[in-house]
């Protein structure tokens, strides 16, 4: 097919006209019954680079399905958070910092679509929740506990990515059918204000509610697999992939194998989300080791995938990050490129037996350990008289940061802050049509580009699931007003003649009179306005 210029900025093997999110859609895309999403979160590009020098120097699983580069600023700044660049993949939408599923209250950047009127912090439908509204089925995995940005912003939508409560509920209830990662602490009864056992909810639903690996895999083994299930191996996260025990908690490419073999039993397709949650918490931290074992670990995944798209025929996969973090760099102002070998850069980061947190627990109290510590842990004998100094008077908090910035001295590492940074990002695509974006493209493409893959409508499944609740009950004639008599569980309640109708926030649950009725959606409030899907407006006469 023949390749068309757009700009003088991007190349795409199709044509593209105007889309709501990002000013593109893409219109010759062939279709396909499946997508995969994966997103390496806070992974510049230095940490693939040195992340193939660390295993060898030959190809990584994303190697052969790089094609271009994505632009990750929010509405806002040109540097963005993981929940607004998520959102943006996950509605087609630039958002707002901490936003998570939502529409932005104004852009401030060029290049964004205005925001159609009256949809200022309002929900917008995310590629899964189309997904599931046409019949497919739908997946999440991550490193991190499930209540975290990047997944988060598939499956909810809150004003704070912080606030867990309501995220946690949202996803419980929003009907996804494969959840697998972190975070069974947040759906207990003890953790949240309003004292619901969200596991509790989940086996009523009708899943299999695992929070232990051993069970996960007697599940996998078993001849029920296609069950629906949530499986959270951790409280919060799970354990760093420098420090996983293998035999206590799966692998990243374990879960996204258990997620699809589940997935691909539904016939009429799936969408896929597969997060690498920890290379951005790494890279926070300017910690080398971790950061590339969690990528490696990434890729690994992305090769189950690919694997799985090569033997299915009608998948596509898509791999990105959502943004840079550290300012990384395979070389600092120390070091003597003319004169330094690959083994200056690798040996350490190859030797290093667990992570600078679960060093910092082997420290003896006196901490005449360090010496023989360091050798045994990282390989390094050469500590300076200054370094043992350091580490000696550190403060148990310190030390971290302190065994971090060793350990990339030696490996020539350096970076320029402990945030993230606005760089574009990796963009690979494995279609079997061949025809994949390719060049520069916003974060928002990605979404567009989904779509079209799976046939799906973000603005139909917004306009759906995402009514403005008061002035739709009020143009029915109904009165409409907000319970916040339990102020952790608010309820919209609308009547109408001897009609009664109660939406609990946060649940695809109404209440008609004393008739309980599933909903295609959650209810959401934002603190000022509720959002209702038409099914529920519809209930009332």
């Amino acid at each position: 097919m023949k390749k068309v210029l757009l700009s003088g900025l991007c190349l795409f093997a199709f044509a593209v006209s105007a889309g709501p999110g990002s000013g593109m859609s893409f219109t010759n895309v062939k279709p396909a019954k499946n997508v995969i999403l994966m997103i390496s979160d806070g992974t510049s590009l230095p940490v693939v680079t040195l992340t193939r020098w660390v295993y060898g120097g030959g190809p990584l699983a994303v190697d052969d399905l790089f094609c271009g580069y994505v632009r990750t600023y929010w509405a806002g700044g040109p540097i963005s958070d993981s929940a607004p660049a998520a959102t943006a993949m996950a509605t087609g939408w630039k958002s707002w910092d901490k936003y998570i599923g939502m529409m932005p209250p104004r852009n401030l950047l060029p290049g964004i679509p205005p925001i159609p009127a009256g949809r200022s912090n309002a929900p917008a439908a995310t590629i899964l929740e189309a997904a599931r509204l046409k019949g497919l089925a739908t997946g999440l995995v991550a490193t991190s506990e499930l209540m975290h940005a990047t997944p988060a912003a598939f499956a909810s939508h809150a004003l704070n990515r912080n606030n867990y409560s309501d995220i946690a509920e949202q996803m419980v209830f929003n009907s996804v059918d494969v959840v697998l990662g972190g975070g069974s602490k947040f759906l207990k009864s003890s953790e949240r204000k309003d004292a619901e056992d969200l596991g509790a909810d989940l086996r009523t639903a009708g899943y299999s509610y695992i929070t232990n690996t051993a069970e996960l895999r007697l599940w996998a083994g078993a001849e029920k697999q296609e069950k629906k299930i949530w499986a959270l191996t951790a409280p919060a996260s799970l354990p760093a992939e420098v420090d996983r025990d293998p035999a206590l908690q799966p692998s990243l490419a374990e879960l996204t194998g258990l997620a699809l073999s589940s997935l691909s039993r539904k016939t009429d397709g799936f969408f896929l989300m597969v997060e690498g949650s920890q290379v951005d918490w790494h890279a926070h931290a300017d910690d080398t080791v971790g950061l590339v074992r969690e990528f490696k670990a990434f890729d690994d995944a992305v090769a189950a995938a690919v694997a799985f798209a090569k033997k299915n025929g009608e998948t596509v996969v898509i791999v990105t990050a959502d943004h840079g973090n550290s300012g990384i760099s395979i070389g600092r102002k120390e070091t003597s490129y003319a004169d330094a070998p690959l083994s200056e850069f690798v040996d350490v980061i190859r030797k290093a037996k667990g992570s600078a947190w679960k060093f910092k627990g082997l420290f003896t109290q006196a901490r005449t350990n360090l010496r023989p510590l360091m050798k045994e842990y990282y390989g390094i004998t050469n500590l300076t008289g200054s370094e043992m100094t350091n580490l000696q008077n550190a403060k148990d908090d310190q030390v971290f940061g302190l065994v971090n910035s060793i350990v990339a001295l030696r490996a020539n590492i350096g970076y320029t802050t402990w945030g993230h940074t606005g760089e574009d990002v990796m963009l690979g695509v494995y279609s079997p049509g061949r025809d994949r974006p390719e060049g520069l493209i916003q974060n928002t493409d990605i979404t567009r580009y989904m779509e079209q893959v799976l046939g799906l409508d973000l603005e139909a499944a917004t306009g759906s699931l995402y009514r403005d609740a008061f002035p739709a009950f009020l143009a029915k004639g109904a009165d409409v007003r907000s319970d916040l008599s339990q102020p952790a569980d608010p309820v919209l309640v609308a009547r109408k003649g001897k009609n009664t109708l109660r939406l609990p926030v946060n649940k695809n649950v109404a209440y008609l009179d004393d008739r309980m009725i599933m909903l295609d959606g959650v209810t959401v409030f934002n603190g000022d306005r509720w959002f209702v899907c038409s099914q529920a407006l519809g209930l009332l006469p």
